[in-house]
């Protein structure tokens, strides 16, 4: 065997050995986690409701997700990016383990929530790339009281929360005291 074949075989053994890394190795791209056993990352998802949400975009200002467990010792959060009718983020450093839940919250300007939401999920090997929730709209209610002079006959009320509207009328005749809910039509 000549000098060159002996040496394109050692580069060749070397190559190999270098590219196959040793089964322990750390590497961010694989699907079964990172050396302290934490996920690499879920797609969450959180979808707002159809219809009745107004220019949600003007609305809300920041969309916040939490993930907890029981056995967790530190909660996961972060802030996700409103992208049509659906908040995103990526999650990375949940630990797998049973009941994980994910949270979602959006807040208007003023940190008042507007919408929430929440998926349990088992989070192990075989975790979905995506976990998907539903927002919901948390309503709430106001409360009329008047003792209006007898020659106002009509109470017009009307609500504007940027882009979501209420609109009520009362026939009034002496005090009058009612309760706009949200989610009455």
């Amino acid at each position: 065997m000549s000098l060159k074949s002996s040496i394109v075989g050692v580069l060749m053994a070397g190559l190999i050995w270098v590219a196959c890394g040793a089964p322990d190795r750390e590497n961010p791209n694989d699907p079964r986690g990172s050396r302290d056993g934490a996920n690499v990352g879920i797609q969450l998802v959180a979808n707002l409701p159809e219809g009745r949400t107004g220019g949600v975009s003007n609305v809300l200002a920041q969309i916040r997700y939490e993930v907890s467990g029981e056995d967790l010792r530190q909660l996961v959060e972060g802030r996700m990016d409103l992208v049509g009718r659906s908040a995103r983020a990526l999650v990375i450093g949940v630990i797998p383990g049973d009941n994980r839940i994910f949270r979602v919250t959006a807040m208007d300007p003023t940190a008042v929530v507007t919408f929430a939401g929440a998926v349990t999920i088992d989070v192990g090997v075989d975790t979905p790339e995506t976990v998907e929730l539903q927002l919901v709209r948390l309503s709430g209610s106001l409360e009329l009281t008047s003792n209006l002079p007898p020659e106002i006959t009509e109470l017009e009320v009307h609500i504007d929360a940027q882009g979501d509207t209420l609109l009520r009328r009362y026939a009034i005749d002496g005090p009058l005291i009612e309760r706009i809910n949200d989610d009455d039509e």
